[in-house]
């Protein structure tokens, strides 16, 4: 196993336009106004609260995931990112004082957390170039890989201590607004291919499709 990396996020901020997405609401939904009032109103107070936090490290793949590229053994790179607690604790207030506010702030968060995931990929990319690899693709479990391969990323990079991320026995993250994504890596230093593939996703009605 490689050494574990830790970051911590610069200026993440929440964005509309991936917290409408997520709500499916468009242009022409009766509530889009408010939620983008919503959303002005909460922007400052979410990035005061959100503690972002990553980490990553080189090391095997311990379970059979569904395709040809992931086969025990190979050579990943685990990571995982985190906004913290506070943030839920917030998600938590707004909800029990208003649904609509407390929804819209949810995926607030969730596209901060998207975010934040994008620049620690960027991170991971000048490291596989320091040390001569390239990246295949990115897969997050259980996309094509079994839930037990998240808990190897807790494991592996000690995520209880690195980044305060604990996991339930039915291997979920806690705080929620944490997330895991194993990196195939590539002989190719030149190749770098971390953006999302819905192909890869079985949330046939996920919002984000069409992104």
């Amino acid at each position: 196993m490689g050494e574990i990396i830790l970051y911590e996020g610069k200026d993440i901020s929440p964005d509309l336009k991936t917290a409408l997405a997520l709500m499916q609401c468009t242009e022409d939904n009766p509530i889009y106004a408010e939620l983008c009032d919503i959303y002005k109103a909460q922007e400052a107070k979410i990035k005061s609260i959100i503690h972002p936090k990553g980490a990553f490290a080189t090391g095997k793949l311990r379970v059979q995931g569904e395709n040809e590229d992931l086969k025990v053994g190979r050579e990943v790179v685990y990571s995982m990112v985190t906004l913290g607690s506070e943030i839920v604790d917030y998600i938590c207030e707004r909800s029990e004082a208003d649904m609509l506010e407390g929804m819209m702030v949810d995926f607030m968060a969730d596209s901060a957390l998207f975010s934040f995931g994008e620049e620690l990929s960027r991170e991971i990319r000048k490291y596989s170039m320091d040390k001569g690899f390239g990246i295949r693709k990115g897969y997050e479990p259980p996309n094509l890989l079994p839930m037990e391969a998240q808990r190897d990323a807790w494991e592996i990079l000690s995520a209880e201590k690195t980044l305060g991320i604990t996991m339930t026995d039915g291997l979920m993250l806690r705080p929620i607004k944490s997330t895991g994504t194993i990196y195939a890596i590539s002989d190719d230093p030149t190749e770098f291919n971390v953006k999302h593939d819905c192909r890869n996703c079985d949330m046939k009605n996920c919002p984000m499709k069409k992104c």
